[in-house]
């Protein structure tokens, strides 16, 4: 069985959910591979069009907006958890 792109988002959310629940900060272990997932996903959904994947990101964090879209509901904890994730990890990457 194939994985839809939706369901990676879905078990990327789930991961997160564990993370806020068990109380793991954005900079563990665990949440430093939901950041890489998490790139490598939409990397894989957007491609070179970095703009149209911003422009995403920002419509997520604001409930109207995405329920207007039809989007999948995303919590703002779990949405300030991949920032934080991806913050940490692109800095990481860096050094």
């Amino acid at each position: 069985m194939e994985n839809t792109s939706a369901d990676k988002w879905i078990s990327i959310i789930k991961r997160i959910l564990l993370c806020l629940k068990y109380e793991r900060a954005p900079q563990s272990e665990d949440g430093q591979l939901i950041a890489a997932d998490t790139l490598l996903l939409s990397s894989e959904l957007f491609g070179p069009h970095t703009a149209l994947e911003k422009v995403f990101w920002d419509i997520r964090k604001f409930p109207e907006a995405s329920s207007s879209l039809n989007l999948y509901p995303i919590s703002s904890e779990v949405l300030q958890f991949i920032e934080d994730a991806i913050i940490f990890y692109e800095q990481s990457i860096k050094e």
